[in-house]
C-alpha cells in the first residue's frame, strides 16, 4: 500500500455516483494520479481543495495493482481566484492543464512539468501576456519531455539555422516549415515544394523562450512573430504527438 503527501494540481474532476468526485491531478513529486474523493460532492470536507486548477497538499493512498487512489485528505495551497474570474486567462490555463493531462504517463514523477505549469498559472493569474506564456509553455514542454520540433536545424540536410543564413544569405526566404517532418527545412532542400516560408525572427523567438527562465522574461511581444511560432507549435503538436489534437483539447478552439 502506497501512501503520501504531496503538493498537487487539480487538472480535471467529475462527480461519481452521487456523493463522490474522481480527480485527476499533477503532483510535485509523484506525477499525474488518478484518485477518488469519497463524500467531495454537497459536502465541506475538502472546500475549494479539490476544484480545477487549486493547488493544494493532498494524502493518497493507492494499492500498488490500482490505477485509481484514495484522496484520504487534501488542503487548500493556493487557489488561483485571478484565473476563475477572467475567461481569457482561463482558457489559456485550460489549455494548458488538458495538454498535461493528454500527454503524461500516468504515475510517473515529473517535476519539471509541475513546476512548468505552476509558474505558468502564477504568471496569468499576474496579467502577463496571455499568448507569450503559451508560447513558453510550448517551446519549455516540448523541451522537457524530448518531442521539441526541428526549428534550429534542417530535418533533411542537418544544416544548424545559423549555417543556413551564412550559407544562403543572399536568399530573402531561406527557412521553410515542413508540417510532415516537424520542422523547418532550407532553402535547397525545400526545392520549391514548400510555400510557407519562415522569418529567421520565429527561429529566435522560439530558441528565446525555450531557454529563457519565466522569471526572466519579459512580458513583451511582437504579436505577428508570436502567432507565427504558435501557428507552428499547435501544427507540430496536432501532426507528430499522438492522442493530441484539436479535439481532445476542448479549449484549443476558444484559444482563437
Amino acid at each position: 500500500m502506497e501512501r503520501f503527501k504531496d503538493l498537487a494540481l487539480v487538472l480535471r474532476s467529475f462527480p461519481y455516483q452521487e456523493r463522490d468526485k474522481i480527480i485527476v491531478l499533477l503532483t510535485e513529486n509523484h506525477g499525474k494520479r488518478t484518485a477518488i474523493a469519497k463524500g467531495a460532492v454537497h459536502s465541506k470536507r475538502f472546500g475549494g481543495s479539490l476544484d480545477f486548477l487549486s493547488c493544494s497538499q493532498v494524502e493518497i493512498i493507492q494499492k500498488p495493482s490500482s490505477e485509481m487512489g484514495r484522496i484520504e485528505s487534501a488542503q487548500i495551497h493556493h487557489e488561483f481566484r485571478g484565473l476563475t474570474l477572467d475567461f481569457d486567462k482561463l482558457t489559456y490555463a485550460s489549455f494548458c492543464a488538458e495538454f498535461c493531462l493528454k500527454i503524461l504517463e500516468p504515475n510517473l514523477p515529473n517535476r519539471e512539468i509541475f513546476v512548468l505549469l505552476t509558474n505558468v498559472l502564477h504568471l496569468l493569474e499576474n496579467g502577463f501576456r496571455e499568448k507569450t506564456v503559451l508560447n513558453s509553455f510550448l517551446c519549455k514542454s516540448f523541451k522537457i519531455l524530448g518531442y521539441s520540433p526541428s526549428l534550429l536545424r534542417c530535418v533533411q540536410c542537418g544544416l544548424g539555422a545559423h549555417e543556413i543564413h551564412e550559407k544562403y544569405f543572399q536568399e530573402k526566404n531561406r527557412y521553410f516549415w515542413s508540417s510532415a517532418a516537424g520542422g523547418i527545412v532550407c532553402v535547397e532542400c525545400a526545392g520549391g515544394r514548400y510555400n510557407q516560408p519562415i522569418a529567421e525572427e520565429v527561429l529566435l523567438y522560439y530558441h528565446h523562450l525555450t531557454l529563457t527562465s519565466f522569471k526572466n522574461l519579459k512580458d513583451e511581444e511582437n504579436e505577428v512573430i508570436g502567432k507565427i511560432l504558435f501557428a507552428l507549435l499547435t501544427d507540430f503538436l496536432e501532426h507528430h504527438i499522438p492522442g493530441l489534437d484539436r479535439n481532445s483539447i476542448q479549449s484549443w478552439s476558444l484559444l482563437s
